[in-house]
């Protein structure tokens, strides 16, 4: 993760483009992965992000 960011900065700062970066915690994330697994997990990241 931390070379994509490098990666993003450098090129929004190349092409004089505004960039953010979000973080979120998301509460008891780990039992999902935990009870139905990581593709199941993947989905949920998917699902929230597309709703952020």
């Amino acid at each position: 993760m931390h070379d994509i960011l490098r990666r993003e900065f450098a090129r929004a700062r190349r092409s004089n483009a505004k960039l953010s970066c979000l973080l979120i915690d998301i509460d008891r994330f780990k039992k999902i992965n935990e009870r139905y697994g990581h593709l199941q997990g993947d989905s949920v990241l998917q699902r929230f992000s597309n709703l952020v």
